[in-house]
């Protein structure tokens, strides 16, 4: 017999193992001697005995393995590539994992999180302001961290933001405004604010070193459940239109909005209006600018009879179950309407007035109409044959069965100037494509179809075309 000399832990077995008296095994015959028995219970003891010792070099040769993946694991990680990557490579990976709407939590906030994981990550987190620029504070307090302790991570996190432009949304709890102090010892480099309650916004407008030159966006969002009979209503008349140089939107979400509030209406690029009354909608946009886009959004229904329609320069409007406004509203440079709405009879008259106007008002110049609605109805059909809709030459269109509104198109005299037409058919209803170019063949249609994401329909348009009309199904 021979030892294995192969094995790296010594176990003293010996190979080959072999039976003394190989020739019994295969018969049922006994050994023919008690010597000869002795031998066979001699050797079976050494095998339970080297059995044994395998046994524990095994254990011995399986921590040895779990040694050497280890190894293998921590030496592989020196090899890795991402500790090859510049800083500027790690900043970039970081800013995609930042979420400009996580709350704020040290425990989770991804900022947070990666200055923890290693001292170059640390390093080079800190060394990137825009990952702390983020402030997304609620109202509920954090479990087992006290206010003190909150505005004091707050604190460090401002430091760490250092020149980067900063984002803040406040929630409506009173403990808001230290919060508030602190965040406007940095006014200068908001970029981006949301108030819910009129104590911040009276607090944001009121501060002693109220000058936001970077502000570019502000939102005041009052919630619904707000209880306004307990807080006393606080005086908004300040004058911002020098405070706020760079604010370029606005979105306004609260049933009532004080006129003393003077904001530079005139330099807005967007503006969207929720909730406030027919006659403050009615004031604002008689200051915004022709190239503002204005979204309004369940503005309120209630319209006094001397309440006068006022003419304004605006260019875009987007109506979401807002078509009230439209009685209050003279708009001649209005090129894009976009109506979002689920109509009533009392809106048909709205839009039908609106689409009609008197030989006292000037028509609309409005080239490019979106409608977004179950069904187009007779009305629509209708309304796409006044005066306004002469000169569209683009139409968006969202419903279930186009088929109505197709077979009126295709006779010529609906929106003669139409050269492109893009469709969105949802809900059960479905279109054959063939049938369209049949129904739409006076006007030469090229058929095509593009992606749909929501909302976006902002589709390649075919400059090639000679003449014709350009149909997009959007899928």
């Amino acid at each position: 017999m021979t030892s294995c000399n192969s094995c790296p832990v010594h176990c003293g077995a010996t190979l080959p193992l072999q039976s003394p008296f190989p020739e019994l095994l295969s018969s049922n015959i006994a050994p023919s001697t008690d010597a000869h028995s002795a031998i066979i219970y001699e050797a079976i003891q050494k095998a339970r005995m080297d059995a044994a010792r395998v046994e524990t070099a095994l254990v011995q040769l399986s921590a040895r393995r779990s040694e050497l993946n280890d190894f293998i694991r921590k030496n592989s990680s020196i090899l890795s590539p991402i500790r090859r990557f510049p800083a500027e490579i790690l900043s970039q990976i970081f800013g995609r994992y930042v979420r400009p709407n996580d709350t704020f939590n040290p425990r989770r906030h991804a900022a947070w999180v990666v200055a923890r994981v290693c001292r170059r990550w640390r390093a080079v987190a800190l060394d990137t302001p825009e990952l702390w620029c983020h402030f997304v504070v609620p109202d509920s307090r954090f479990p087992q961290l006290p206010q003190r302790n909150l505005e004091t991570l707050l604190k460090m996190q401002l430091n760490r933001s250092r020149h980067a432009q900063l984002s803040i949304e406040l929630a409506a709890g009173p403990t808001m405004l230290d919060v508030m102090d602190i965040l406007l010892a940095a006014s200068a480099r908001w970029g981006a604010v949301t108030l819910l309650n009129e104590a911040q916004f009276h607090r944001f407008a009121k501060h002693h070193s109220a000058h936001y030159p970077q502000l570019q966006r502000l939102c005041f969002s009052e919630p619904d459940t707000m209880q306004r009979s307990r807080t006393p209503s606080l005086p908004l008349d300040a004058d911002m239109v020098n405070s706020l140089p760079a604010l370029t939107e606005l979105l306004w979400d609260a049933p009532i909005f004080r006129k003393q509030l003077m904001l530079p209406w005139a330099q807005l690029s967007l503006c969207e209006l929720r909730r406030v009354q027919i006659a403050d909608f009615q004031w604002i946009v008689s200051f915004l600018p022709p190239t503002a886009h204005v979204t309004a959004i369940k503005i309120g229904r209630w319209f006094h009879p001397s309440l006068i329609a006022k003419e304004s320069q605006i260019q875009s409007l987007r109506l979401e179950h807002s078509s009230i406004v439209l009685i209050a509203l003279i708009a001649p440079m209005l090129k894009k309407l976009d109506l979002d709405e689920h109509l009533t009879n009392e809106d048909v008259s709205f839009i039908t007035s609106f689409m009609n106007p008197s030989k006292s008002t000037p028509p609309s110049l409005l080239e490019h109409l979106r409608i977004r609605s179950g069904d187009i109805s007779a009305f629509w059909i209708k309304m796409l044959d006044s005066t306004c809709a002469r000169d569209v030459v683009r139409l968006d269109i969202s419903c279930r069965d186009p088929g109505g509104f197709l077979e009126a198109l295709g006779s010529g005299d609906l929106v003669p100037s139409l050269r492109t037409l893009a469709i969105r058919v949802h809900g059960t209803g479905n279109t054959d494509i063939e049938l369209v170019r049949r129904m739409l063949a006076a006007r030469k249609p090229t058929v095509r179809t593009e992606s749909f994401k929501r909302w976006e329909w902002d589709f390649p348009e075919r400059n090639d075309l000679e003449g014709g009309l350009d149909v997009v199904f959007l899928e």
